[in-house]
């Protein structure tokens, strides 16, 4: 096994296939799980105050953050998958790049996950 193998092998252990980098998701699943039973019952009314008002649609308070959750959670999710894009080409990391990767892309797809979940639940998917 050369010296490449070994490290390889090592970022598979501790970062890749330890039990403690699956956890965040879990928890996040958990928590949303837990949201969605305690609110199931409560019903979520449009607002009328109009926001924006264009030739072509007019945009409600409610509207508004229902559409910026939507793009939030579109950019963690596509963040999350192509930010690794250039890494798997050859491109040189530094360590930061590869921790904060590793850190946060796990929790930016569990947040997006969970608002697509709620947001179909809710109805208010499109």
């Amino acid at each position: 096994m050369t010296g490449d193998e070994k490290i390889i092998h090592i970022l598979q252990d501790f970062v890749y296939e330890a039990a403690y980098i699956r956890i965040p998701p879990f928890i996040f699943g958990i928590v949303m799980g837990y949201v969605m039973l305690k609110t199931r019952d409560i019903k979520i009314h449009m607002n009328t105050v109009s926001l924006f008002s264009g030739e072509l649609f007019t945009l409600s308070e409610f509207q508004s953050v229902v559409f910026a959750c939507w793009l939030v959670s579109f950019i963690l999710s596509l963040g999350s998958i192509f930010t690794i894009h250039s890494y798997n080409r050859g491109d040189y990391w530094t360590p930061m790049q590869r921790a904060s990767y590793y850190g946060f892309s796990r929790i930016a797809w569990s947040i997006s996950l969970s608002w697509l979940i709620f947001a179909i639940n809710r109805g208010q998917s499109g």
